[in-house]
C-alpha cells in the first residue's frame, strides 16, 4: 500500500505543476485516479472535528473540520473570498464536481451551488460578493466539441442562471467570469465566441447581472481581475500585453494607468483597487510584483536563489498582503503568504508549524499546502490555501487572524501655541512592531502633520479654540490595528498687559489692573511664579492688583492669564 501511493502522490506532483486545480490535465488524471485511491484508502472520516487555535491564527480543514472528512467526496479547493471576508466559493469533487460557498462566519458552513441542468462534467466558481452570491463556469463536452459557459448563482434564492453571451448557438464557446463586484450588480470575464481553438480571438468585458446581458470592453482580450467596485481591471489587451485600466460600466474604460512588458502570469486586483499583484515572464521566469496604482510603483516580491522557477500571486488584499505559489526546481510548488511586498515570504508549512497547529495536531504535518490560493478578504486577517490533504485529496485550510489588544499612547497632547513649533510622538504597545500610524477620523490643525511613524509635527498657524477631536489608528506589522481618540488643542498668543507696575506708597491704597487681549472670552489670572507682596492681593476674575502698602520691600512675580479655552 505505502508503495503505491508513493508512486500516485509523485505522479499528482507531476500534474499539480501544470496548475493544480485549475487545470484541466489534473481533473482528468484525478477522476481517473481517484477510483482507487477510494478503494485502497477508504472515504476519509465520518465526523468533523474541531479546528485549531494557534498563536496568531485558528485553522480550519476544510474536509476534516467542515465537510467531515478528507476522502475524495470532501475534496475541494477555495478560489476565492469575498471582500468582507464571510463568504469564500471555489470547486468541490466528489460525485460531481460543483462549485460551492462557504459562510466562513463562526464556524464555516458549507453550501454546494446546484449545477446548470445537464450531464455537465464539472463547474467551478470563481469568485464570490459580500452577499454570497458567486459567479464561475460549467464545462462539458458532446460531439467533439468543448462547451463553457458562465453562471451566476443566488445565494438567497438559491437559484443558478446561466450567463447569457451573443454567442450562446456555438457549441465551442468558452465564457468564464473571473469576478463580481462586492454589491453584485456586474461580473466580469472573458468570451471566445467558438472556444481556444477556433479563429476567433476572444474578447474581454461584463456582465450586467441584473439584464443577464455581456458587454465587450474595446480593446480587451481578457479580464483577468477587478476591484470590488468594478473601476479598476487588469486585463490583456488585443495586442497580449498586461494593463491595469480605470473606467466604469457606463462609460467603458478609457483610462490606461500602466502597461505591463512581458507574458502575464495571472494576477489579482485588491478590493479597494490600489494594488494589484501579478506576475510576468522575464527571462523565461515568472517575476511577481504588486504595482501601486496611488504611488504609480512596482515593487518585485522577494524570493530565495532556490526559488528559480519564480512564483505567481494568488490573491492580494488592501493591506498589500499577498498569497501566491511559489516553483523551485527542488522543492516544487509550495504556497506562501508576504505580508508586505518588501518583506520576506513566509511558507504555510512553516505557519502551521510556528503558530502552533502541528503541536496541537501533528497529522498537519502530512499536509503539502502546494497552492497559495486566489481568497483572501480585503482586510487580510481571512485567507485560504490548498493542496493535499494526508490522504493525498485536494482539500483547503481557512486561516482567521487573531489580534491581540493595541494599546495607543499618550492619552493626552500637550496644547500647542501658534508660531511655536510642534512635536509629539504616538507610541503603541500589544502588537508586534513595526507600527504604521494614520488619521481615522477628524483634521490636525492648520501646519502639522502626522508621519507613518506616528511623529505629530510642526508649526501652528491657526488657534482653535477648544480643539479638535481625533483619532490616530495604529496598524502592526500583521495589520492589526489599535485606535486613541485623542483632543489637539492649538491656543493662540494671549498679550497680558501692562508689562511693568506702578510703584505703590507706604501707607497710601493701591490698585492696579491686569488686562489680556489674544484670546476668546473671559480671562482668570493667577500668580504662576513668584509671590505678591504680602499686603497685596489678585482678584483672579478682574485682574486688579489691591491693597496698603506697609513695607518698601519690592516683589517680582508672573502673572498668567487664561481664556475660556484654557489657553
Amino acid at each position: 500500500m505505502s508503495d503505491f501511493c508513493h508512486a500516485l502522490l509523485i505522479l499528482f506532483r507531476a500534474v499539480e505543476r501544470l496548475g493544480g486545480c485549475d487545470s484541466s490535465l489534473f481533473k482528468r488524471f484525478w477522476r481517473s485516479a481517484i477510483a482507487v485511491v477510494a478503494l485502497l484508502m477508504g472515504m476519509g472520516f465520518s465526523a468533523a472535528s474541531a479546528q485549531t487555535t494557534g498563536t496568531r491564527y485558528q485553522a480550519w480543514r476544510i474536509g476534516l473540520n467542515v465537510l467531515g472528512g478528507q476522502g475524495y467526496q470532501q475534496s475541494q479547493c477555495i478560489m476565492s473570498m469575498s471582500p468582507n471576508g464571510t463568504y469564500a466559493s471555489g470547486v468541490k469533487f466528489g460525485t460531481i464536481t460543483q462549485g460551492f460557498v462557504i459562510n466562513t462566519s463562526g464556524t464555516p458552513t458549507f453550501t454546494a451551488i446546484p449545477p446548470l441542468a445537464g450531464a455537465n462534467e464539472y463547474g467551478m466558481g470563481q469568485d464570490v460578493s459580500d452577499q454570497g452570491n458567486v459567479v464561475g463556469y460549467q464545462r462539458w463536452s458532446s460531439n467533439g466539441a468543448v462547451t463553457t459557459v458562465g453562471w451566476y448563482y443566488n445565494r438567497t434564492a438559491a437559484t443558478t442562471t446561466r450567463l447569457n453571451t451573443p454567442f450562446d448557438a456555438n457549441p465551442s464557446i468558452s465564457a468564464i467570469p473571473v469576478a463580481i463586484t462586492a454589491n453584485s450588480t456586474h461580473a466580469f470575464g472573458s468570451v471566445d465566441s467558438d472556444g481556444p481553438a477556433g479563429t476567433t480571438a476572444a474578447v474581454g468585458g461584463f456582465w450586467n447581472l441584473s439584464t443577464n446581458t455581456w458587454t465587450a470592453i474595446s480593446g480587451v482580450r481578457e479580464v483577468l481581475d477587478a476591484s470590488a467596485d468594478g473601476l479598476t481591471l487588469l486585463v490583456v489587451n488585443t495586442a497580449g500585453a498586461g494593463q491595469i485600466i480605470r473606467g466604469t460600466v457606463i462609460g467603458t474604460y478609457p483610462t490606461t494607468i500602466v502597461t505591463f512588458t512581458g507574458r502575464m502570469r495571472g494576477g489579482k486586483v485588491s478590493p479597494n483597487g490600489r494594488y494589484i499583484g501579478s506576475a510576468n515572464t522575464i527571462s523565461g521566469i515568472a517575476t511577481p510584483f504588486v504595482y501601486d496604482t496611488q504611488t504609480s510603483t512596482r515593487t518585485d516580491l522577494p524570493l530565495l536563489v532556490a526559488d528559480n522557477q519564480g512564483a505567481i500571486v494568488g490573491a492580494i488584499s488592501d493591506t498589500a498582503r499577498v498569497l501566491g505559489t511559489v516553483y523551485g526546481s527542488a522543492a516544487g510548488s509550495f504556497a506562501a503568504h508576504w505580508l508586505t511586498p518588501t518583506t520576506a515570504y513566509n511558507t504555510f508549512a512553516s505557519l502551521l508549524s510556528s503558530d502552533g497547529h502541528i503541536a496541537i495536531d501533528p497529522a498537519y504535518s502530512s499536509w503539502n499546502l502546494y497552492n497559495g490560493s486566489g481568497a483572501i478578504s480585503a482586510d487580510g486577517f481571512i485567507f485560504a490555501a490548498f493542496g493535499n490533504n494526508p490522504l493525498v485529496n485536494e482539500d483547503t485550510v481557512l486561516f482567521k487572524q487573531q489580534c491581540a489588544a493595541i494599546t495607543v499612547n499618550p492619552t493626552t497632547l500637550p496644547s500647542g501655541l501658534v508660531g511655536t513649533a510642534y512635536s509629539q510622538t504616538m507610541t503603541s504597545t500589544g502588537g508586534v512592531a513595526p507600527y504604521t500610524y494614520s488619521l481615522s477620523s477628524g483634521t490636525l490643525p492648520a501646519g502639522l502633520s502626522m508621519n507613518s511613524a506616528g511623529l505629530i509635527s510642526g508649526t501652528p498657524t491657526t488657534s482653535n479654540g477648544a480643539g479638535v477631536s481625533i483619532t490616530v489608528q495604529s496598524r502592526d506589522v500583521f495589520g492589526c490595528t489599535g485606535t486613541r481618540v485623542i483632543n489637539l488643542q492649538i491656543c493662540p498668543v494671549i498679550t497680558v498687559n501692562p508689562t511693568s507696575l506702578s510703584n505703590g506708597i507706604v501707607g497710601t491704597a493701591y490698585s492696579q489692573t491686569m488686562t489680556a487681549t489674544g484670546g476668546s472670552g473671559a480671562y482668570t489670572f493667577a500668580v504662576v511664579s513668584g509671590a505678591l507682596p504680602t499686603w497685596a492681593t489678585l482678584n483672579v476674575t478682574t485682574g486688579a492688583i489691591t491693597g496698603t502698602p506697609n513695607s518698601t520691600t519690592a516683589a517680582s512675580f508672573t502673572i498668567r492669564a487664561t481664556d475660556v479655552n484654557g489657553c
